[in-house]
C-alpha cells in the first residue's frame, strides 16, 4: 500500500504539453481556491468589421488553424487558418477588460505572414473595405496593418 502511494507521487501525467506528477497536480488543485483570476477570457470573438476604416489596436498572438463549419456543407467541419489577437476593451464606467479576437481573412493573414509579424507585436489593424478580385467574380477584404510603438 505504501509503495503504491509512493509510485502515485512520482507517476507522470501529461497536462497539455508538459508532464507533471500526481503530487504536483494535487498541490496545484489545493491552491485553486486562493487563486487570483487573470482577467483575460480565453474565448475568442470573431471580428467582422461593420464599417469602412474600422480599426483596432491589437496584440498579435499567432496564426493557427481553427475548426469551423464548411461554408458549402455546414454538416462538415474544416480547418481554417485564423489570426488570433488580444484586445484591451474599455467598457461601461471606464472598466477595461482584455479579450481575444480572431479573424480569418486571407488578405489579413497574408499581410501578417508575408511581413513576418512575430507573436506579441502590437498592431493597428484597419479594415479598408472590399475590392473586386482581378482573377474571379468575388470581392476580397483589404486591410492596413501598422506597428504600434508602446510608450
Amino acid at each position: 500500500m505504501e509503495q503504491e502511494k509512493e509510485s502515485q507521487k512520482t507517476e507522470l501525467q501529461q497536462v497539455g504539453s508538459q508532464f507533471v506528477t500526481l503530487e504536483q497536480i494535487a498541490k496545484i488543485a489545493q491552491n485553486l481556491n486562493d487563486a487570483e483570476v487573470i482577467d483575460v477570457d480565453l474565448a475568442s470573438d470573431y471580428w467582422s468589421p461593420k464599417t469602412l476604416l474600422e480599426c483596432k489596436k491589437l496584440l498579435f498572438l499567432v496564426i493557427q488553424d481553427r475548426e469551423v463549419n464548411d461554408i458549402n456543407d455546414p454538416s462538415k467541419r474544416v480547418m481554417l487558418p485564423t489570426a488570433f489577437f488580444i484586445e484591451n476593451v474599455v467598457g461601461e464606467g471606464g472598466k477595461t477588460t482584455v479579450k481575444r479576437v480572431c479573424n480569418s481573412s486571407r488578405k489579413l493573414l497574408g499581410l501578417l505572414a508575408d511581413n513576418n509579424v512575430q507573436p506579441n507585436t502590437p498592431l493597428l489593424v484597419t479594415y479598408l473595405g472590399k475590392v473586386k478580385n482581378k482573377t474571379n467574380q468575388f470581392d476580397s477584404e483589404t486591410w492596413s496593418v501598422k506597428h504600434l510603438k508602446l510608450a
